[in-house]
């Protein structure tokens, strides 16, 4: 319990210091800005903002007061508008950001406010907060790779369940996560809470697929990211209509958008640009995901409309040309540098087939590749594909995908499964699980630079479950006997399937006690790892690789003999050759007794069988080879 506590401690101290920027700010505005201090309520101003089009237009507000240490050390400014937009809606997600003014002086940003509130008050970020972001963006990316991730809950523990289980995929709520996992109750606003947040940033989605915004919305809990649904084009240097947009600029009050992903699905967060000066920016007037340094593309943008939702009113809208790139997401405020060239994101295919349907078809997309985010990103996309091709009902699925390393390394995996379409979504969560494990391996950045996966569907459900076997044997069993094995497999309401398995003994086999073992894909995964110990000591970089390696589809018949005579095992080897007694006294000493065990007996003979259709469980034979009778 003292370690993930303290490893709760760190993570949050961590998230802090992403939150919090320089004391005082350097950067000189070429504005005229009203310090809080010189405002007083019953002053009147205006904002603005994009709520059509991508031209900004002005909005009336009063000045309320000043709600003090709203921030650590800084204050919160309290207006109301009653622009016919927000009177009887309030305020809408993507108008964060949103320059404020008065006296023709710049106040701060348009950003908070209260949930369900009946009128249009708004809380507003003192723009002086919002400079020390300015003093903070750089043309060069300051994501470090070497930064340890706050979302992982501790590489020792993810090390010791390698073997099977492996590290959970991050998410944003880390710190409701770790409270609950050592018996806390999280602190929860109640049902008659009424809370003050930020007014949020819409994720703009492509997607219709409930499945999907049901998965981006675990993504992005605890963050100011709302995931809507609404058609857009998701940074293209054009919109659907194909306009030639060269002269477009970013402007104080414009819309302005942050590229998650592109492609067959489009992802973007739209707020709004408070100040723009030179090559910087500042914007939404709160944090993101409060990430600190980020590389992500932005995007000009243009607002359709607004949809006047009861929780949350919000704009939805297209990106319609990068400009550069966002560099810092603080707690003041999003900063980003417009002579910054945009990274690359990363690129993921999907190549889905249906023989008996003639679908061929493959699907595109650009990801951020945030060690954090991209591997679920990548799996949202796989879950895209499926639907998009709607092959719901029961099927059988063979799912492969390699991983491409900037190194030039690559990791494989195929896997069958046979199910509905919730099985479909497991296998794109063990490909989420090995990209998770790359992107915050404790050894290096590998850099992944692609990733493709091939889907091919059956038509129909094709599982079978391991029913009973039939044993044919000789009397004596002698090294070069065959042995043959009759199993059967039930499926559902239909005749069983028999599986003959013959078993020709190395003739070089020597007399002693064996286990014949028949079993499917996951089993036989799993006696990978307890027969190869090595695999469970990840020290390095190319252990984890090859940690990785092992894979076994679930539509074979894997048949292994292993001798039973077990082998001890020390830091990750076996002792193969060590009396019992010895390697027993020799792991008393060693450094690391959570990698001391045993490991069953060497496997001597294997082969496996081609099923049509994912195969479920097996059996396990004894045999008792004697010495040879004959030459």
């Amino acid at each position: 319990m003292k370690t993930i506590a303290s490893l709760f401690l760190s993570g949050a101290l961590a998230a802090i210091v992403a939150h919090a920027p320089a004391a005082e700010s350097t950067f000189v505005p070429k504005i005229p800005i009203m310090e809080v201090g010189d405002l007083r309520p019953g002053m009147t101003g205006y904002g603005l903002s994009v709520f059509e089009g991508s031209t900004p237009r002005k909005f009336n507000i009063v000045i309320k007061g000043v709600l003090t240490n709203r921030f650590a050390g800084s204050d919160m400014i309290i207006i109301e508008s009653d622009d016919p937009i927000m009177k009887d809606i309030g305020g809408v997600a993507g108008m964060s950001g949103s320059p404020i003014f008065v006296d023709e002086k710049l106040v701060g940003a348009f950003a908070y406010g209260w949930g369900f509130s009946v009128r249009p008050v708004n809380g507003v970020t003192p723009i002086r907060e919002m400079m020390k972001v300015m003093d903070l963006i750089t043309t060069e990316s300051k994501v470090s790779p070497d930064e340890l991730p706050t979302s992982l809950a501790g590489w020792e523990s993810a090390r010791r369940e390698l073997a099977r289980t492996f590290p959970p995929l991050p998410t944003r709520d880390y710190a409701r996560t770790e409270l609950e996992s050592i018996g806390l109750e999280p602190p929860d606003a109640g049902a008659d809470t009424v809370t003050f947040q930020p007014l949020g940033t819409p994720l703009l989605s492509s997607s219709q697929s409930p499945l999907v915004m049901g998965q981006l919305e675990k993504m992005f809990a605890g963050t100011s990211l709302r995931p809507v649904m609404a058609g857009m084009q998701g940074g293209a240097m054009g919109d659907a209509r194909g306009r030639d947009l060269p002269d477009l600029k970013v402007v104080n009050g414009g819309a302005l958008s942050v590229i998650i992903a592109e492609g067959d699905l489009a992802l973007a967060g739209l707020g709004t640009t408070t100040y723009v000066q030179d090559d910087r920016l500042v914007a939404f007037g709160h944090p993101m995901m409060g990430s600190g340094a980020v590389d992500i593309p932005i995007a000009v943008s243009e607002v359709l409309t607004v949809i006047p939702t009861v929780a949350r009113p919000f704009k939805v809208g297209n990106a319609l040309k990068t400009v550069g790139a966002l560099r810092q997401d603080r707690l003041p405020a999003v900063g980003g540098s417009l002579s910054a060239a945009p990274p690359v994101l990363m690129p993921l295919s999907v190549h889905i087939t249906a023989p008996e349907s003639k679908l061929d078809q493959t699907f595109n997309y650009r990801l951020w590749n945030d060690r954090s985010m991209m591997p679920q990103i990548s799996m949202v996309c796989v879950l895209e594909s499926l639907d998009k091709v709607r092959m719901g009902g029961p099927m059988g699925m063979d799912m492969s995908y390699t991983i491409t390393l900037k190194n030039g390394r690559t990791i494989s995996a195929t896997e069958y499964m046979s199910g509905d379409m919730f099985l479909s979504m497991m296998a794109a969560m063990g490909m989420a699980e090995t990209l998770d494990i790359m992107a915050n391996n404790p050894f290096k950045a590998p850099g992944v630079e692609s990733v493709a996966v091939d889907i091919r569907f059956g038509d129909r459900d094709k599982m079978m479950v391991f029913d009973r076997v039939t044993k044919r044997l000789p009397n004596k069993i002698e090294p070069g006997d065959s042995v043959q094995l009759d199993l059967r497999y039930q499926r559902w309401r239909k005749d069983h399937v028999d599986l003959p398995v013959k078993v020709q003994l190395p003739k070089s086999l020597r007399a002693g006690s064996y286990t014949l073992r028949v079993m499917d894909g996951r089993e036989r995964l799993q006696l990978e790892y307890t027969n190869r110990p090595e695999l469970r000591r990840i020290d390095s970089y190319d252990q984890l690789v090859e940690a990785l390696q092992p894979n076994f589809p679930g539509n074979q018949a894997y048949v292994v003999l292993l001798s039973n005579e077990g082998r001890q095992t020390m830091d990750g080897k076996v002792l193969s050759s060590v009396p019992t007694s010895i390697a027993m006294a020799t792991q008393a000493t060693s450094r690391r007794p959570d990698a001391q065990g045993t490991a069953p007996g060497a496997i001597v003979w294997e082969s496996k069988i081609p099923v049509d259709g994912m195969l479920l469980g097996g059996t396990t034979v004894t045999l008792q080879v004697e010495e040879p009778t004959r030459p």
